[in-house]
């Protein structure tokens, strides 16, 4: 895919830095007076500038295939930490003796370095990466995963906590390969 190109200019990346694509119109009026450009040169150049920073189909089959590996790694992971877990095969164990239950330290290094993903991702979806249309979608995505998961963690439901991790991490493996799909257009 490729990028779009435009001019530099300091005068209108001002203009961008301060409103984006969408000034107001005695904005776009009094900057096309001061560069000697039409009114329509000044948001041309404003919709290339924005086009500069988009994410092209390449961008986002990436960034879900860092995905798509990420909760895949998690899954075996969680598999693999879960397996020997009574309350995997028989959720009732769960809510045994609770709320006086050991966390073991596979757990807790699971439960941490989903934590800890999540987070991780979190801080360039609000600051670094460019605005996509799920952006709003992703961050309150990450911060309830974060609050459900440190409420979980407070409350001591390690047990039913890991068992829904990992089965979020199981579908979300399934839904970035789809994504991937798209990107590629291979729908089916």
């Amino acid at each position: 895919c490729k990028r779009h190109t435009f001019t530099p200019n300091p005068v209108l990346e001002n203009v961008f830095s301060k409103f984006g694509m969408n000034p107001i119109g005695t904005e776009i009026k009094s900057t096309a007076t001061q560069l000697g450009w039409s009114e329509r040169q000044v948001e041309r150049w404003l919709r290339q500038r924005k086009s500069v920073d988009a994410y092209t189909k390449y961008d986002k089959f990436l960034l879900s295939g860092y995905e798509c590996l990420s909760h895949t790694f998690f899954c075996i992971f969680g598999s693999v930490v879960m397996y020997n877990k009574p309350y995997l095969w028989d959720i009732s164990l769960c809510w045994t003796k609770y709320p006086h239950h050991a966390i073991d330290s596979d757990v807790w290094w699971y439960y941490m370095l989903v934590a800890g993903w999540f987070w991780s991702n979190l801080v360039p979806y609000m600051f670094l990466l460019p605005s996509r249309k799920d952006k709003s979608q992703t961050i309150i995505h990450h911060f309830c995963t974060i609050f459900l998961m440190t409420f979980s963690w407070i409350c001591n439901f390690i047990k039913i906590g890991t068992l829904v991790i990992l089965v979020h991490e199981v579908t979300d493996i399934f839904i970035m390969a789809a994504k991937m799909c798209v990107y590629t257009k291979k729908n089916t």
